[in-house]
């Protein structure tokens, strides 16, 4: 575990060194590529928005739903990949199961090509707990 994002101060600066699923979605153009880059080096300014502010207020509650509904843990911590220090996630959520290793869940959202609508994706790592 790198950060807690209980720390906002310290998350986002250990965010900043590496690569997050919020970087790679932005990474379908040469400019898209370069602007991560200099993002990276230099710092974006960003601080939100009025959607990003939405979602700050929905998590907990939803993270709340989710945990009486699915008993899957809200989670704030920042990790790094075991193969890649430089590739991080800040799980949405924790679910033990029995006779399986830990995972953890992440919830993306995606627009579909086809028709617009927005939707909500599901990613799910699962290794070792050690």
């Amino acid at each position: 575990m790198l950060a807690d994002s209980s720390n906002r101060i310290e998350w986002l600066r250990a965010r900043s060194q590496g690569i997050t699923a919020t970087d790679v979605a932005k990474l379908s153009t040469e400019r898209s590529i370069k602007s991560a880059a200099w993002d990276k080096l230099y710092g974006s300014g960003f601080s939100g928005n009025p959607y990003t502010e939405h979602g700050r207020r929905r998590e907990p509650v939803i993270a709340n739903w989710v945990l009486e509904n699915f008993n899957i843990f809200p989670s704030s911590q920042l990790f790094h990949s075991r193969e890649n220090r430089l590739h991080l996630a800040t799980p949405d959520g924790w679910a033990s199961m029995p006779r399986a290793p830990r995972c953890w869940l992440k919830s993306r959202p995606r627009t579909s090509p086809s028709t617009g609508f927005r939707a909500t994706t599901c990613a799910r790592s699962c290794g070792s707990s050690t």
